[in-house]
């Protein structure tokens, strides 16, 4: 029988990330989004890891951004990102560490809405580099644009070949997909910052079987 070695560190995280789930769906009614959000940031953030040369524990931040990115819509779809993040500053029941709420807020407040200065507007985390939490924005906002709350959810394959970052999502309703999910002006800064082109293509969820 082979032996199972089980990380203190992830399972304890793992047991976190739930509780932000339920405290997150608590305030919407659900967390079907932001779960889809945190799987497509984690598989960006997987296969891009050569490129951009980030740590285990931003990836577990980003996870977390993830989930919370949109708790502000609890009160209204407007301004929400403004509101999510001073939810995730205030809030005494969220489980996050201290570090982890000032990064996670800032990631909250600037999911949407013009790109901060990455040399500037960074500095009230106390924490990260500009560069770092640039790149941990980019692969967030890139991520919540590959998901809708409006349209089923498609499966998303993503493959990074030499300076090429291929995403194909596979949806039943493809017209309507192709307006919410092709939105080339939205990667632009992970393109800038990887150094890598998006191409995202719509695909018929009947295809799905045949993909490479």
């Amino acid at each position: 029988m082979g032996i199972v070695i089980v990380q203190p560190q992830r399972r304890l995280f793992k047991d976190r990330l739930g509780r932000v789930r339920r405290w997150v769906a608590v305030r919407l009614g659900a967390a079907r989004h932001e779960q889809r959000v945190l799987q497509l940031a984690t598989g960006l953030f997987n296969i891009t890891a050569a490129r951009h040369g980030l740590e285990p524990r931003h990836r577990r931040l980003l996870m977390l951004a993830a989930l919370l990115h949109d708790v502000g819509r609890m009160h209204g779809a407007d301004e929400h990102h403004v509101r999510g993040a001073r939810m995730v500053r205030r809030s005494r029941t969220l489980a996050l560490r201290a570090s982890e709420r000032r990064v996670v807020a800032y990631l909250a407040r600037y999911h949407r809405g013009p790109m901060p200065d990455a040399r500037k507007d960074w500095r009230h985390t106390k924490l990260e580099n500009p560069r770092t939490m640039h790149l941990l924005l980019c692969l967030l906002r890139s991520a919540d644009t590959l998901d809708s709350r409006h349209i089923a959810t498609p499966a998303v394959t993503l493959r990074l070949k030499e300076d090429r970052l291929r995403i194909r999502c596979y949806v039943a309703e493809l017209e309507q997909a192709e307006r919410a999910f092709v939105r080339p002006k939205k990667f632009r800064p992970l393109e800038d910052m990887l150094n890598v082109r998006v191409d995202v293509q719509m695909r018929s969820a009947d295809a799905l079987s045949g993909a490479a």
